[in-house]
């Protein structure tokens, strides 16, 4: 085990730099007195990014309903927090290609069930009656991003990880067991390094673990489990995980959430990530 955890821990140390245009963007975004020319600066040089945001920007999910023609538009029309979840959707397309054997998840599988969580977690937001604005939907997005480091250390433990699911161990307590860090654990430490806001790093870190998440954080953190339940339950890119994973009642409770609202956010989600999906594809097609 202790091989195995300083392996991944190297590996993270290691591991390629969140794209520095993608960075500015989210620290644009999260600062009050930020300008729209800061912003449109942050992007202009970054010719694939600013076409990849003007297709989203014009896709039916985002639902705009006069076309966003230009950069200057975008960042004007849009709003900062839109980008930033633009250019997140758009560099994890490009980590999208191969699969995770570790996790029984063929290629597109992490991306489709990201997509999905992120559009869960901004229903539940609406269902809640919260206001736009916070990290909520980029957290979610980013939050299996661990798995991109330990599904390749998982195919060659999954004997032992199963062994241990088996018998009822959750997924993710099972993958500390046998590895020394779990995908959640793994994924707060990339954010970290990729000075991500604290809110997400913090989100991403305990989204398995919501009741002993720090309090300052308790909100994003139960708000991102319950949008991951929700993509668990409609069995979206859950592969292994997905067949022993434990959700927290006191995540909904904390929320105020009731069943019907749940229920509602779950019908709406399978709508709603369809249609972000296929604009990611036609993204992709160019």
């Amino acid at each position: 085990m202790e091989n195995n955890a300083g392996r991944i821990l190297q590996q993270i140390q290691n591991y390629e730099g969140f794209p520095a245009a993608a960075s500015q963007v989210i620290s644009i975004a999260n600062d009050p007195a930020a300008s729209a020319s800061q912003m449109e600066k942050a992007l202009k040089f970054d010719q694939t990014m600013t076409a990849n945001i003007l297709r989203l920007a014009n896709s039916a999910y985002y639902g705009r309903s006069s076309k966003v023609g230009s950069l200057r538009e975008a960042v004007v029309i849009v709003g900062f927090g839109k980008l930033a979840e633009m250019v997140v959707t758009a560099y994890l397309k490009s980590l999208s290609d191969r699969p995770l054997k570790g996790y029984d998840l063929p290629a597109g599988d992490l991306l489709t069930h990201a997509l999905t969580v992120a559009v869960a977690a901004d229903e539940l937001r609406k269902a809640m009656g919260r206001v736009t604005g916070g990290n909520y939907f980029t957290a979610a997005l980013l939050h299996d991003i661990g798995k991109l480091i330990l599904g390749q250390f998982l195919s060659e433990e999954i004997i032992q990880i199963e062994a241990l699911t088996s018998i009822g161990v959750p997924f993710e307590e099972a993958e500390s067991k046998v590895l020394g860090i779990n995908h959640a654990e793994a994924g707060g430490l990339i954010l970290e390094k990729w000075k991500l806001p604290e809110e997400i790093v913090q989100a991403v870190r305990w989204h398995h673990d919501p009741d002993h998440a720090p309090s300052d954080w308790q909100f994003i953190v139960d708000l991102v489990h319950v949008a991951n339940t929700i993509a668990m339950m409609i069995g979206i890119g859950t592969g292994r995980e997905g067949l022993q994973y434990l959700p927290s009642a006191a995540s909904a409770e904390r929320l105020g959430l009731e069943l019907r609202q749940i229920e509602w956010v779950a019908s709406e989600t399978l709508l709603k990530a369809e249609s972000l999906a296929e604009a990611i594809e036609t993204n992709d097609r160019g």
